[in-house]
């Protein structure tokens, strides 16, 4: 059975199951880049917007705005200057505070209420197995947002700089000066990028 009311036998629901619906299109990282391209904007979104929906009332485009550099947001911000009655532009941010304010200003924010840390707990243990400590650890850092939990989780270097750190911090009264300077430095220079 089909959620938000598909029927999953309809073209739209066909085309939606597989992918290539040609009134939807989605901004989102490539594995590769650490910010969504300003010419993918322009040419997914920018360029594609002034033609008529193909088989459906509305265009729906749909853009992970937290991974938005400040050249991709100018490039929306044309486009969302008048945006077609037959548009839909959902841009979504963990935080408000990721795009910036004339582009804040063209939109209708709609606020979704984050997980509690309990939530987030059960999914982390229920989806990856994952100890209650490791868990909690998880859920902290993603402030409720599960998605970024579940992300965060598969990174087991978060886990290693996390026991080195309170390793660090309980040993701190025995550690030397001299030691805390050189191999300690040593360690959060040689991550300082992570």
């Amino acid at each position: 059975k089909y959620t938000f009311g598909g029927c999953g036998k309809c073209n739209s629901c066909r085309y939606m199951i597989s992918g290539s619906h040609p009134d939807y299109k989605e901004a989102l990282l490539q594995e590769s880049d650490k910010t969504i391209k300003t010419d993918t904007i322009r040419n997914l979104i920018c360029s594609d917007i002034i033609l008529l929906p193909q088989i459906s009332d509305k265009k729906v485009y749909f853009i992970d705005g937290d991974f938005l550099n400040e050249q991709s947001q100018n490039a929306i911000l044309k486009t969302t200057e008048e945006i077609p009655e037959y548009a839909v532009l959902i841009i979504a941010v963990s935080s408000l505070q990721s795009l910036l304010p004339t582009l804040i200003s063209r939109l209708v924010p709609i606020n979704f209420k984050r997980y509690t840390r309990d939530e987030i707990n059960r999914i982390l243990i229920d989806k990856k197995a994952l100890s209650t400590s490791n868990a909690n650890y998880y859920a902290n850092l993603a402030d409720g947002i599960p998605g970024l939990a579940l992300k965060l989780s598969d990174n087991i270097l978060l886990l290693q700089a996390r026991e080195y750190i309170n390793n660090m911090l309980f040993n701190l009264g025995r550690i030397s000066k001299s030691e805390l300077l050189t191999e300690y430095y040593k360690y959060f220079d040689e991550n300082k990028d992570y």
